[in-house]
């Protein structure tokens, strides 16, 4: 599962977040088994907003019980991405790029037929 957080502070929002929490909302409608989404304040980082953090290979429960986006154990295989600037394009780009790790990593984990 994929866990997408949009930070919605004032500043994310004046610097455009608004225009991307409608699209990731129609990529979850998509696959809701796939996307988590989630909407948070500010972390700081103004300068870089609107900030997109992608959190991979995290299950229902791991999400609800760790609010903070920089925790998880990476030796599990979770990953955290912090986009900056974020465009409605380059929102489709992060997405796509995100759902290919996913598919490999699924692949990856799938024993191999034996002839």
């Amino acid at each position: 599962m994929l866990e997408i957080r949009l930070f919605r502070g004032s500043c994310g929002d004046a610097a455009g977040a608004t225009e991307l929490w409608p699209l990731l909302q129609e990529v979850q409608i998509k696959d809701p088994s796939t996307y988590l989404l989630k909407q948070v304040g500010c972390v700081g980082l103004c300068y870089q907003e609107p900030l997109v953090a992608v959190r991979e290979n995290i299950s229902d429960a791991e999400a609800a019980k760790n609010p903070d986006i920089f925790q998880g154990d990476p030796a599990s295989g979770q990953t955290t991405f912090l986009y900056g600037k974020v465009t409605p394009q380059d929102l489709a780009l992060i997405i796509k790029f995100h759902e290919g790790r996913q598919q490999r990593d699924q692949q990856a984990a799938r024993p191999h037929d034996i002839l």
